[in-house]
């Protein structure tokens, strides 16, 4: 073995370990012993390498075992692999380590190495395993080719890549999130006050961020809805009556509320504005009013009151809103459910106890069971053939993974009952269902606990 020394050095590139695919590539030329603090230290996948106080003492106590890999570069040697035990080395004052001098490998090798054998040695975080993905796309891999050299999936690669193309997503990567959440928050570029909270629910309740999330996208996706079809109205020259003035007995009133100066019924053609909101159901509704009915003659349909039943008190306005709440909360859970459940049948292997869960259903919900379910069934299983009854085609078809087909039918048949108004009166049956996702892995949203909630002795 040789022996070298030198004052340390510590570059501003960026360094990262091979895989066992490349290290094929990086034939091993010697090994030597050197002072570490002659050793380049360049960038790493892993920004921050924690050494920690029980690692820093096993490298003094025992020195450095496994030799650390270098390649000589511009006449130094700058480190592949072994960051944590060269930085370790300097700190406890070691005079010689061990190092393999290798082939200077491709950029992209290095990169891809790193993140393997950094992953193998301490977990990467998710900013690390980040930051090497998108140094790999840079390169001009694509995500399938970084998958296959790092081990990650190709979701997890395309997530990174997402959340790297953007500035707030990145930040919340450096502040703990995990890559699927950050690609999540990449979604709400521009919503500062959303991104907040749900940077906030990733670190004290992740089991709630996905159920927020889409919570949030269906609302900015239902405002936008309202906000376009209030732009038609406007620039068709209509006017836009708020929701102030069609407060009870308020200076706007829908023309079907209300009866002409001469004691007609109005109708669209005396509407002088158009009212835009979003029902119980909903849909959005566009409703033609007057604006100050009263100054122009007319006369409310139902009498001086405004209403038969009279004005709402405080006490139904709040729960008229927090129905309308909870049912929102609800179209997103199924939206978030759905997914998951795509997600559970994508799995190599069924569910433990899947065989119990399909005798249960097909006894309880044989009627379900029919061709009317198998739509949202083939979605479930990722099924894509087309036609009216693709299950049915598929497995005419196809052998292979017949237990996920089976089970993407019995979710189908207990989802198709389970609507935005679930919440409000579960059966048994449907807490059974509920029960047997918890058992399987799934996280609940509020709205849904309603659901699972033990029912309150009257």
């Amino acid at each position: 073995t040789k022996k070298r020394g030198g004052e340390t050095k510590r570059g501003a590139g960026a360094a990262i370990p091979l895989t066992h695919e490349t290290r094929t590539n990086m034939n091993t030329q010697k090994i030597e012993q050197v002072n570490p603090t002659s050793l380049t230290v360049d960038n790493n996948v892993r920004t921050v390498a924690e050494l920690g106080t029980d690692f820093v003492a096993s490298i003094k106590e025992h020195g450095v075992l496994q030799p650390v890999t270098v390649h000589e570069r511009n006449g130094a040697l700058h480190v592949l692999m072994g960051q944590r035990r060269t930085l370790a080395a300097i700190e406890t004052g070691l005079e010689t380590i061990p190092v393999y001098v290798v082939d200077t490998p491709e950029e992209a090798t290095r990169l891809a190495t790193q993140v393997v054998e950094n992953d193998q040695r301490q977990e990467l975080t998710h900013a690390d395993r980040a930051e090497a993905f998108h140094q790999l796309s840079l390169l001009g891999m694509t995500p399938a080719k970084i998958a296959k050299r790092t081990g990650a999936t190709k979701e997890t690669v395309s997530q990174a890549l997402i959340a790297k193309a953007n500035d707030a997503a990145t930040a919340s990567l450096g502040q703990g999130l995990t890559i699927e959440q950050a690609a999540k928050i990449a979604e709400f570029d521009g919503h500062e006050e959303i991104i907040a909270e749900l940077t906030e629910t990733a670190l004290e309740e992740p089991a709630e961020f996905a159920h927020l999330a889409q919570r949030h996208l269906d609302q900015l996706a239902e405002d936008a809805a309202v906000e376009a079809v209030k732009t038609l109205l406007v620039e068709a020259g209509k006017v836009l009556a708020t929701d102030e003035e069609m407060g009870y007995d308020g200076t706007a009133k829908a023309v079907t509320s209300l009866n002409r100066p001469d004691g007609e019924p109005a109708t669209e053609d005396d509407a002088n504005a158009y009212h835009v909101r979003v029902l119980y159901n909903g849909k959005i509704e566009t409703t033609p009013v007057v604006q100050g009915w009263k100054a122009a003659g007319f006369a409310d349909r139902w009498g001086n009151s405004g209403s038969k039943s009279g004005p709402m008190t405080e006490e139904q306005k709040a729960e008229r809103k927090e129905l309308i709440s909870r049912n929102k909360d609800m179209d997103s859970a199924i939206t978030v459910r759905h997914e998951w459940i795509t997600n559970l049948l994508a799995r190599k292997t069924a569910p433990k106890g899947y065989l119990h869960f399909v005798a249960k259903t097909m006894s309880a919900h044989s009627y379900e069971l029919g061709r009317s379910i198998q739509e949202l069934a083939a979605n479930f299983a990722g099924i894509k053939t087309g036609g009216f009854h693709p299950v049915t085609e598929h497995t005419a078809k196809v052998a292979a993974r017949s237990e996920f087909t089976i089970l993407a039918l019995c979710f189908a048949a207990h989802e198709k009952h389970l609507d935005r108004t679930a919440w409000r009166n579960p059966t048994g049956d449907t807490r059974e269902y509920f029960a047997q996702l918890i058992a399987w892995g799934y996280t609940q949203s509020a709205v849904e606990r309603l659901i699972t909630d033990e029912p309150t002795a009257e």
